[in-house]
């Protein structure tokens, strides 16, 4: 299967502990996500995903629940 790239803005990561603890939730908790790399200092994300699986919304979603924002 295809994969795609996200790249995303992540409000209220602070440390890298924050930055393990997203990288963890996007790949452990959000369907098709097969790998995430955070850059603590640009405070972004890349989430690769299997084509057509990944739903923005529902990882947005997630992230607020763990005190995080996808922007």
């Amino acid at each position: 299967m295809a994969e795609a790239n996200f790249t995303f803005t992540v409000e209220g990561m602070h440390c890298s502990g924050c930055a393990n603890l997203v990288r963890s939730i996007l790949e452990d908790d959000v369907e098709g996500v097969t790998k995430a790399v955070v850059d603590l200092d640009r405070k972004e994300v890349e989430i690769t995903a299997e084509d057509g699986t990944f739903n923005q919304q529902n990882a947005a979603e997630i992230m607020v629940k763990n005190g995080y924002k996808l922007v």
